[in-house]
């Protein structure tokens, strides 16, 4: 492993060192994300590529970042995002900052917080009462074979809190 020397590193080349490191060993699906909610930074910022933007975030004084970030977060929203979304990139770019903290590159943390979430549908089940009717239901089928692979859907479902999904495949 090569150790890499700060004090060396030019401010040209901290938003390649840091996206690079921020990046690196990160599972397929984590790498895609972050990759994505930078870009979305990227182009709220009109830079040319991720390590301008970080390179712009990390050499702003700690209000200019935290500025920066909530124009950031206020863009979303103005764009109809959901709350999730725009969590998650702020949450990402926290990541990064966090990241250049620790790596001494900047002596602050962005303070902007998340959007609250609001639960959209209820996933508390049919109840208890409600499954045994529908064992009950299910035993009544004239075709034993489906009844007997219905009832393991439903124990599986109900038991294992499997998605649909999950059955299915």
């Amino acid at each position: 492993m090569q150790i890499i020397n700060l004090t060396k590193i030019t401010d040209q080349n901290k938003g390649r060192l840091l996206i690079k490191t921020f990046l690196q060993g990160k599972s397929e699906s984590t790498l895609r994300a972050y990759q994505s909610d930078l870009e979305s930074f990227q182009d709220f910022c009109g830079c040319r590529s991720l390590y301008d933007s970080a390179r712009l975030l990390i050499e702003s004084p700690h209000g200019q970042a935290n500025l920066l970030a909530l124009n950031f977060k206020t863009d979303m929203q103005t764009k109809g995002l959901k709350p999730t979304t725009i969590n998650r990139r702020l949450s990402s770019l926290r990541s990064l900052v966090q990241l250049a903290n620790t790596l001494g590159i900047v002596p602050w943390k962005l303070e902007i917080k998340n959007d609250p979430v609001e639960a959209y549908r209820d996933v508390s089940g049919p109840g208890l009462s409600n499954f045994m009717k529908m064992i009950a239901v299910n035993w009544k089928q004239q075709n034993q074979q489906k009844a007997i692979r219905d009832y393991a859907i439903l124990r599986l479902l109900h038991d294992l809190g499997l998605r649909r999904s999950s059955v299915v495949n």
